[in-house]
């Protein structure tokens, strides 16, 4: 069980480190999208 206090900094530690994989997957797709037709790279 959480402790008194505890249960909003713990639900938010998880949001955020959901978000911030988010935001790391992001970036590479990303990438992906520029580097396929501008640089000429392959699919993958």
């Amino acid at each position: 069980m959480l402790g008194r206090g505890e249960g909003p900094q713990v639900v938010h530690e998880a949001l955020v480190t959901r978000a911030l994989s988010m935001a790391g997957g992001s970036t590479q797709v990303l990438r992906n999208v520029a580097g396929e037709p501008i640089l000429g790279l392959p699919r993958g």
